[in-house]
């Protein structure tokens, strides 16, 4: 008898459905996980939302989660980095893919790829079914890097390591962050505290800003030096003590994490002359208003970290491993069930929640 899976998908806007498809067997080279916990993040609400590009009704959702190993196919005995894959091993992949013949793929940019996002924006209708984390199974295709998680790591930890953790990696090595650097992270989310938890790892000073003081507390356990509180205060205020922290000149790394257009504005602000502005959470359409002459007069350098290429995820694995002392797990603080997703949803809304884990 074939097994049935359970998965999640767009219905209207703002509503989420659920689905059940017979569990695919991989074929060459590709993975199917059973999955132990998926991950809601910022992404995943403008989609269920309607405001993301891949927000369409009937589409899987998901893509930040941990599964175990529970079938592979011919070809696939091995992980990214050339370790052993056994059925039963904890598992996390990147959740995009890249085509293999575009001009970003061929200069090692698979994140940028044209066709990343068929992957995972992809029909529940569409063979093999399983295209999203928030799901009874994950279907990891061929050109999907996948690694096995470190004997020790946390799966609560690890379930976030093929999105947020990731991207801060990757946006860490981008704006070349290290010892000494003072690094201004503008939210404190799933994205900003994983930040400041990676710039603190590699020596430098984080700091970290928002609107809501609960979420700030948390920073200091990542390491964050300076937490600062924008609920109330004006533009000016929040430049004034922005620079109040950095000796009068401003952050050398700001690394934009909101998703606000806004929040573009102000980190040409809070950056330093020469220093750097990296934007991630900004994905979906919004405005702002900017003074182009800045980039001239204050020679700010501005860079873009989406997604992330999958070495950062075999990255941060490791980071994983090798600072338990941090408290990753953390991050992911409320459990539901799948059926409780809509609720996962709202709560994650209302940010009373960090990160929502749905847990199989």
């Amino acid at each position: 008898m074939t097994e049935s899976g359970e998965l999640a998908i767009l219905g209207s806007p703002g509503e989420v459905e659920f689905a059940s498809y017979p569990v695919p067997h991989p074929s060459p080279g590709e993975i199917v996980s059973q999955m132990v916990r998926a991950n809601v993040c910022g992404s995943d609400l403008h989609i269920i939302g309607g405001t993301h590009p891949a927000a369409k009704p009937g589409f899987t959702l998901g893509h930040e989660g941990i599964g175990r190993v529970a079938a592979l196919g011919e070809g696939r005995e091995l992980d990214g980095a050339g370790t052993p894959l056994a059925v039963g091993d904890l598992v996390v992949a990147t959740y995009f893919q890249g085509c293999e013949a575009c001009p970003a793929c061929l200069t090692e940019q698979p994140n940028i790829c044209y066709r990343a996002a068929e992957a995972y924006a992809r029909p529940a209708s569409a063979a093999p079914h399983f295209h999203g984390t928030i799901a009874t199974h994950w279907h990891i295709g061929r050109r999907q890097t996948a690694y096995r998680v470190p004997d020790g790591v946390d799966a609560r930890a690890a379930a976030g390591a093929n999105c947020a953790l990731s991207q801060m990696v990757y946006a860490a090595e981008l704006a070349q962050v290290g010892p000494g650097d003072t690094v201004l992270f503008q939210g404190a989310g799933g994205l900003g505290l994983s930040g400041v938890g990676v710039a603190a790892v590699r020596g430098a000073r984080p700091l970290i800003a928002d609107l809501q003081p609960g979420r700030l507390q948390m920073g200091t356990r990542f390491g964050a030096e300076e937490l600062l509180d924008f609920a109330g205060r004006s533009v000016e205020e929040r430049v004034a003590a922005v620079r109040e922290v950095t000796g009068g000149l401003g952050a050398d790394v700001v690394v934009e994490v909101t998703g606000v257009g806004s929040a573009f504005e102000e980190a040409l602000r809070f950056v330093r002359p020469g220093g750097t502005v990296v934007m991630v959470g900004n994905i979906t359409p919004s405005e702002a208003r900017i003074d182009p002459g800045a980039f001239t007069r204050l020679g700010i350098r501005l860079l873009a970290a989406y997604r992330y290429r999958p070495r950062h995820l075999a990255m941060a694995l490791r980071v994983l491993a090798r600072h338990p002392d941090v408290p990753w797990a953390s991050l992911a603080d409320a459990d539901y069930r799948l059926s409780e997703l809509g609720q996962a949803v709202a709560d994650s809304r209302s940010r009373k929640i960090t990160r929502a884990s749905i847990v199989f």
